[in-house]
């Protein structure tokens, strides 16, 4: 195992120090507008970056699996509990992708109307108390299979009169004690045994590896919806929809 380390931090200092691909790399890590200047595609050295740290994290994974005694069947008691979720979530409910879909759009259609900009100043504390209560009550449409709780809390705060990303932010807030007791509740029922299968550290690196592709998802969308509002969330969903019904009735 330590001769295979040496030999791919061998290849990786070869590569950046020696390489043109590797420069161009390091020049756009460094200074991404210099970089654009002088013809390096800082999309493309991104992209190679990623790919290259993949190729290094999927052979430390490799090497560590014997180990750490890892099976590929490891998480199939997880994996079950995950599909059974779906299922109940919706996974066959293209019902809900519809109603969901047209909900979106018309939340959309009445923001234009009402002339809230995307980048409307009101946030989530200067609501109203009936506007928090209505924004609540949309989330009861979230009991039917196939729709989104933070897809109705946004639909919520369009209504309310918020901005498509100070939306999205009230809809995480609001989600936090719900995930969080749903959260502590199955904590409580399989927590010993996971501690017990996996220790507390692949428990920590796990939880901050959610933390951090979390974060990462939550600024895409933000600055989504910053951009372009929810009508392209709003096709995805009925897109959705046709792919689901297609599949359960054919």
């Amino acid at each position: 195992m330590v001769g295979i380390t040496l030999v791919m931090l061998g290849m990786i200092y070869v590569f950046f120090r020696f390489t043109s691909v590797g420069l161009a790399m390091r020049a756009a890590a460094a200074n991404p507008v210099s970089a654009a200047l002088v013809g390096i595609s800082v999309k493309k050295m991104l992209g190679l970056g990623w790919g290259l740290a993949a190729t290094v994290g999927a052979v430390a994974g490799m090497m560590i699996a014997p180990k750490v005694y890892l099976e590929p069947n490891m998480m199939l008691g997880i994996l079950l509990y995950g599909f059974a979720g779906a299922v109940v979530g919706g996974l066959t409910s293209p019902g809900g992708a519809v109603v969901g879909g047209f909900l979106m759009l018309g939340a959309e259609f009445w923001r234009k109307r009402r002339g809230v900009p995307l980048d409307d100043p009101k946030t989530p504390g200067e609501l109203t108390i009936r506007e928090a209560l209505q924004i609540g009550g949309m989330q009861c449409l979230a009991l039917w299979p196939g729709m989104s709780r933070s897809m109705v809390t946004m639909v919520g705060g369009y209504f309310s009169g918020l901005a498509p990303a100070k939306a999205a932010e009230f809809a995480f807030l609001v989600g936090v004690p719900v995930l969080g007791g749903a959260a502590a509740y199955k904590g409580l029922q399989t927590g010993p045994a996971m501690l017990a299968l996996f220790g507390w550290s692949e428990m920590l690196i796990g939880g901050a590896a959610a933390a951090v592709s979390a974060a990462v998802a939550v600024r895409f969308l933000v600055a989504w919806l910053q951009k372009f509002g929810l009508g392209a969330f709003a096709i995805y969903r009925l897109i959705l929809a046709a792919v689901l019904a297609w599949w359960v009735l054919g």
